[in-house]
């Protein structure tokens, strides 16, 4: 079973660049009375089109007894806000994963500094500077990290890879 996805604003674009016309194609036709009511211009040619066939004239003529019916009216409103509200609850769900994605690529990029910065402190100054790298694995600002890790190239004792560090957490 083949599935095939029409967007309708993409035909109506198609039709204003003459792209398509629904005197010519069938399929366009259907498809413009589903969306007909949004564009006049679309009502008038399908108007048109109704005149010659009658299939689209009895369309049109049902869809407008429906329209003027109360009750048939709130159905498709009711049918219309639920597909309302689940696209956006969909898209709601799209943004928390993106977010959620972007924080995590955040802290994979802090922890992988933090770790450049530990291995550093680890060759340089050997277990004398266990205490430094525990600090530095508990600091999550990667604006915080790359000071200190642009610091660290400069220093030339534990004492001073203590300050630079200091100085960062109190910035």
């Amino acid at each position: 079973m083949a599935q095939h996805y029409i967007e309708l604003p993409k035909l109506r674009k198609k039709w204003r660049q003459k792209e398509v016309t629904p005197q010519q194609d069938r399929l366009v036709r259907w498809l413009f009375l589903l969306d007909g009511n949004e564009d006049e211009k679309i009502r008038k040619q399908l108007v048109a089109i109704a005149v010659e066939d009658p299939i689209i004239d009895r369309a049109m003529k049902d869809w407008e007894n429906m329209s003027g019916d109360p009750k048939l009216r709130e159905l498709y409103f009711d049918r219309r806000k639920a597909l309302m509200d689940r696209m956006a609850a969909t898209r709601a769900g799209e943004l928390k994963v993106q977010k959620a994605k972007a924080e995590g690529e955040a802290q994979c990029r802090s922890e992988a500094k933090a770790d450049d910065i530990c291995q550093y402190l680890e060759v340089r100054f050997g277990p004398d500077s266990q205490a430094l790298q525990e600090t530095i694995r508990h600091i999550e600002s990667l604006d915080r990290l790359n000071r200190i890790l642009r610091g660290v190239y400069t220093i030339g004792t534990l004492d001073e890879a203590k300050q630079v560090i200091q100085q960062s957490l109190d910035s």
